[in-house]
């Protein structure tokens, strides 16, 4: 998980930004950094930039820890708390979300058996958190994508967005589209760059889709759908290609 999903950002920024003063926020998360000297922030408009600005000096696994801690503890707030469906309902969400720990599990378990299990989990959270699937199965292939070219030796910066590391695994098992002879197999190669390109750019945009109508222009959950079965059938594909590359012998490219 690099990042928590939009939409639970978006809903702790709102619920907590409101509720919250701006003294408030600086102690919570003065607290929470354990540090004397709270760091510079960027400068803020209003309450809610000012809670996102803090959430974004963490890692998402102890951004979700005190999202957690602000829906659970009985914290005294500025203007009251939220209401406690919102509350229930954002906790529920992130207890949904992927943990560093399960992210660490799949680096340490790479065959297709275990790519499928996580693919299989990613699916299960389509129908309560579609921005949450798809970000599950970013990460798996981002992972998968590291993996290879670990093995590989080839660098790679930490900062790499899914593309760029895509293109340097596929690179790598000999799928790149310039490395097809054969039309039909470069349309394919060609199409699942598309896929891996275009999964890091609907991400955010579902996290605003909740309610719309079909003519508002934004991706649905049927969307999401879509997206998590192609990026599973391409994080298996990288996996088996590498486990039979890897039987065979074949060398590094």
């Amino acid at each position: 998980m690099d990042r928590l999903p939009y939409s639970v950002r978006k809903t702790a920024r709102r619920l907590f930004g409101n509720a919250m003063s701006h003294r408030e926020i600086d102690d919570f998360f003065s607290f929470a950094l354990d540090k004397p000297d709270p760091p510079q922030l960027p400068e803020t408009k209003n309450r809610q930039e000012k809670f996102e600005a803090w959430l974004d000096l963490f890692p998402p696994a102890i951004q979700r820890e005190l999202i957690g801690r602000l829906c659970s503890e009985p914290i005294e707030m500025w203007h009251g708390r939220p209401p406690d469906a919102e509350l229930n309902d954002l906790r529920d969400r992130l207890q949904g979300l992927p943990t560093a720990d399960e992210t660490h599990e799949v680096l340490a378990r790479f065959d297709s058996g275990h790519v499928r299990e996580a693919w299989t989990k990613a699916q299960s959270r389509l129908n309560t958190d579609p921005s949450g699937s798809l970000t599950a199965v970013r990460t798996l292939l981002e992972a998968i994508c590291k993996h290879i070219l670990d093995k590989h030796d080839v660098p790679y910066d930490d900062k790499d967005d899914l593309p760029r590391l895509y293109a340097g695994a596929s690179k790598r098992l000999v799928l790149a589209p310039s490395q097809q002879t054969e039309p039909d197999f470069r349309r394919i190669a060609g199409a699942v760059t598309t896929v891996v390109e275009t999964l890091g750019t609907i991400r955010n945009r579902l996290g605003d889709s909740h309610g719309k109508g079909a003519s508002s222009g934004e991706p649905t959950n049927r969307h999401a759908e879509l997206a998590v079965s192609l990026g599973g059938a391409v994080a298996v594909f990288l996996i088996r290609t590498w486990e039979g590359q890897e039987l065979d012998g074949a060398p590094a490219q």
